[in-house]
């Protein structure tokens, strides 16, 4: 009695095989680090959104914006800013996105204000003017940390014309 021939792949045909795979994992990285830039900005943007809406309510709650610098962002990512209103003190506490650098300008005496954020894996700084509508607007900076300089000083004109809307 003579056994069946068992068949397996070729050595060739389990090369092609590889190839084709590294062809198309060399073809889908670029895409996914476009997705992955995309997510990081989002992050950013989020975080413009949630200090913006912070801002509001302080606003409405002590009549003036609340500044806070990158030295306010503590190691677990909450921006804690301490500030006095007559003869009480409050802090106040916001939690940041992961890997996300965020800071917000006032000017006027408190009375006007831009919160601006970017993720370090982003490329784009993202801000907001807290008074005005609500349109986001960024700039394309890939500079880690975040450059600062880059965001206006606010005041009652508009701070953010030359920026690009979201």
């Amino acid at each position: 009695m003579q056994g069946k021939a068992v068949r397996g792949f070729t050595l060739v045909e389990l090369m092609m095989v590889v190839t084709i795979l590294g062809i198309l994992i060399a073809l889908a990285l670029p895409g996914l680090a476009a997705y992955r830039t995309k997510a990081a900005n989002t992050a950013a943007l989020s975080d413009v959104k949630n200090l913006t809406l912070h801002e509001l309510t302080w606003y409405d709650t002590y009549q003036q914006y609340i500044p806070f610098t990158l030295a306010d962002i503590n190691a677990n990512r909450l921006v804690q800013k301490t500030f006095t209103q007559g003869n009480k003190s409050y802090t106040v506490t916001v939690a940041l996105s992961a890997n996300v650098d965020a800071i917000a300008k006032t000017g006027n005496n408190n009375g006007t204000a831009i919160v601006a954020a970017r993720c370090i894996t982003g490329d784009r700084l993202v801000a907001m003017e807290v008074e005005r509508d609500n349109t986001v607007r960024y700039v394309i900076s890939t500079v880690t940390p975040m450059d600062t300089t880059l965001v206006p000083a606010s005041t009652t004109a508009v701070d953010l014309a030359s920026w690009k809307a979201w």
